[in-house]
């Protein structure tokens, strides 16, 4: 039987305990593992399973779906890279995107799950490779057997062979910039380079280890540790005669026959040969190249820039590239996708393509760039903030966020620019990242020149919430450029410190600019500071709408103490009436207070018949006893009939005796209907 080679690829970088720090690489290791593996040009391996982000149970019910299929002959290759984390008892565990490390058995995958599953299966063939912290105990466990009852000796599974990224009391780093783990980093350049072949152009994993030990050893970052238990032979990583072979065994007369398929004059037969070639893969990519060149139906071309990048082998990098200046968009589309695809060996020819005339060129290039996520095309992208097309910039700006923690410090180094457009898009992408180690310089960029470069300091700094940034924050409220002061604002009220409370309440009330003040009233809600509480009220009486309406919505989120300020009790008292459903419900809420009960009874006698229905309301709300007396005269002497019946209403929530007599002379005497039917639902109230 034909060797099946199935190869489980597992990244974790993603986690919900905050415990476990992010990580930038793990998924780009196996990314980029995972072409080289099933590339026939390469690993011609028959299953990749790529993992990344998966939570533990389903990475376990993959390895034993996989274990279980394979046959004594295949080969299975199990990847790691991620936390490695040990145990109270000194046992290593895999993390997983939902791993507590309070409970690393019950959460994460441990070394004995996998020894377990190998102990029962058929294969001969097994690869481990782990890319992770503490990563050789494993190994050390595996040969000697002994160290902990969970790491024995695989002494059933012949053929195991075992590479770690460290031994067992080190660390293993990932370098950002390099786009992968320094481990993994070189397991790819050692294969994909063919460096790392033996003499009959296979790479074992005795070649493969020896070429990333020599390799590591130069770094002196750590060390990889190798284990070879029962090995027979070599076990073959990738071989660089498997895709000659492969290509031998297509030339064929149906090979031919797709060969001419993709000349005929029907679309449709065109298009079934791409896809019939796109499946026989490498041996098929000079065809298809020719067809994205010559092809005149774009459906077609589209097609076969799909197949391409499925194929994903690096000879079409250059025709997809040019692929990217075709007349229509979905080819176009369809080449950047196929450039992403293909990953890492693409980054070198759509960097240079960054300096396209064509602006179409330029942003699909920045965008595969940015899907590819390798710290290489960093210095390339920053070099297009300074392209003149809006969506190439957005492009440039996306990618560099994506790429994520390896474009911080060169976007730092561009804080620097002359040019004040690089220097402003720099802190736009600093802002999604949101790393702190932008803080100090985005703090020193809040002096620059520009004030949109300022602004744009404050925004990013507000996405970033450090508290470092809220003395500076405070000092650009005063700002000469109105958008600055808005941006400064918003940061102070995203990054919520109380000590913004006082300059914030100052720009709420005496800034000249409208926009400002509606920033500085929603900052205030977000930091909820009981102090500001009067302040906001006062901003009811702002000029404008928008500003009132902000200051209601902050207060609305603020726990508001005691108001004995009379003045601002009246302005709540006259937002009773406002126009705006959101300032008054949030003046009701504020009144709703017994300590507010004296000044709404006074209010009683307003002269406007809204306040007085509302304040009405609101003691029947908060039951004031207090008030019952004033209400009984509102029933019998007040003129509005609205009025009347909400007293009625009012009297009945708070079931004062006293109030009955009034209710049943109400019910006999008032006019007007609804006053009566609500004094009879009222006097029903209180006596039940």
């Amino acid at each position: 039987m034909t060797e099946q080679r199935y190869a489980i690829l597992i990244a974790s970088s993603q986690f919900e305990d905050q415990n476990l720090q992010k990580l930038q690489c793990p998924e780009n290791d196996v990314d980029g593992l995972d072409r080289i593996l099933k590339s026939e040009e390469y690993g011609n391996f028959s299953n990749t399973i790529p993992l990344k982000n998966t939570p533990h149970h389903k990475v376990q019910e993959e390895i034993d779906r996989v274990i279980q299929t394979a046959d004594k002959d295949d080969l299975i290759l199990i990847y790691y890279s991620g936390h490695g984390k040990l145990d109270h008892a000194g046992k290593l565990h895999l993390a997983t995107t939902n791993t507590n490390v309070k409970y690393l058995k019950s959460t994460s995958i441990s070394i004995n799950f996998i020894k377990d599953l190998l102990d029962g299966s058929r294969t001969n063939k097994v690869i481990l490779i782990l890319d992770c912290c503490y990563s050789g105990l494993a190994g050390e466990a595996f040969a000697r057997g002994g160290i902990d009852e969970e790491l024995q000796s695989l002494s059933k599974v012949t053929g195991t062979y075992i590479i770690t990224a460290s031994g067992g009391t080190q660390a293993a780093f990932e370098k950002p910039e390099d786009g992968y783990g320094v481990f993994t980093k070189h397991a790819i350049e050692g294969i994909t380079s063919w460096e790392a072949a033996n003499i009959e152009g296979n790479v074992t994993m005795d070649s493969l280890y020896s070429y990333i030990h020599k390799k590591m050893l130069k770094e002196r970052i750590q060390r990889p540790m190798k284990w070879a238990l029962n090995v027979k032979g070599e076990l073959v990583i990738a071989s660089r005669n498997k895709s000659k072979s492969v290509l031998e065994s297509q030339k064929t007369t149906e090979w031919d026959s797709l060969t001419k398929a993709l000349k005929d004059n029907d679309s449709d037969t065109r298009k079934l040969a791409v896809q019939v070639l796109r499946e026989i893969g490498i041996p098929a990519i000079r065809s298809l190249i020719q067809a994205l060149k010559d092809d005149e139906d774009p459906n077609i071309r589209k097609e076969t820039a799909e197949a391409l990048g499925f194929i994903g082998d690096v000879k079409a990098i250059e025709p997809l590239i040019q692929a990217l200046r075709d007349d229509d968009n979905r080819v176009r589309e369809e080449s950047m996708e196929a450039l992403r695809k293909i990953g890492v060996p693409s980054i070198e020819a759509l960097a240079k393509v960054l300096n396209d005339r064509n602006n179409q060129v330029r942003k699909h290039a920045a965008q595969a760039l940015g899907e590819i996520k390798d710290a290489r095309a960093v210095e390339s992208l920053i070099q297009v903030l300074k392209d003149s097309d809006s969506d190439v910039l957005g492009e440039a700006v996306s990618a560099l966020e994506k790429i994520g923690i390896a474009s911080v410090v060169p976007l730092i180094r561009a804080l620097k620019d002359m040019d004040s457009q690089v220097r402003k898009l720099a802190t736009v992408a600093l802002g999604e990242i949101r790393d702190t180690r932008a803080v100090e310089p985005l703090i020193q960029v809040l002096s620059d020149n520009d004030s949109n470069v300022r602004g744009g300091a404050a925004d990013a700094l507000s996405k970033i919430r450090d508290i470092r940034a809220v003395e500076p924050l405070i000092q650009f409220l005063k700002d000469n450029d109105s958008n600055v002061r808005c941006k400064a604002a918003m940061a102070l009220g995203k990054i919520g410190d109380a000590k913004a409370s006082e300059p914030l309440i100052r720009a709420l009330l005496y800034d000249t600019d409208s926009e400002v003040r509606k920033n500085a009233a929603m900052a205030l809600g977000e930091i909820k500071d009981p102090i500001t509480s009067e302040p906001l009220i006062q901003a009811f009486m702002d000029t404008n709408y928008q500003v009132r309406r902000n200051a209601a919505i902050a207060l609305e989120g603020i726990k508001v103490e005691i108001i004995g300020n009379i003045v601002a009790l009246e302005i709540l008292i006259n937002a009773l009436k406002d126009d705006d459903s959101q300032i008054r419900g949030s003046a009701v809420r504020v009144l709703t207070n017994t300590w507010a009960t004296d000044q709404l009874i006074k209010n009683l006698k307003n002269d406007d018949e809204i306040i007085r229905q509302m304040v009405v309301r609101i003691l029947g709300k908060i039951r004031a006893f207090e008030a019952v007396g004033s209400l009984i005269q509102m029933l019998k002497n007040d003129c509005s009939t609205a009025v009347r019946e909400e007293v009625a209403i009012a009297l009945g929530e708070i079931k004062s005796p006293k109030a009955v007599e009034p209710l049943v002379q109400a019910i006999k005497k008032d006019y007007y209907e609804q006053v009566r039917e609500a004094a009879v639902v009222a006097v029903g109230r209180i006596k039940w």
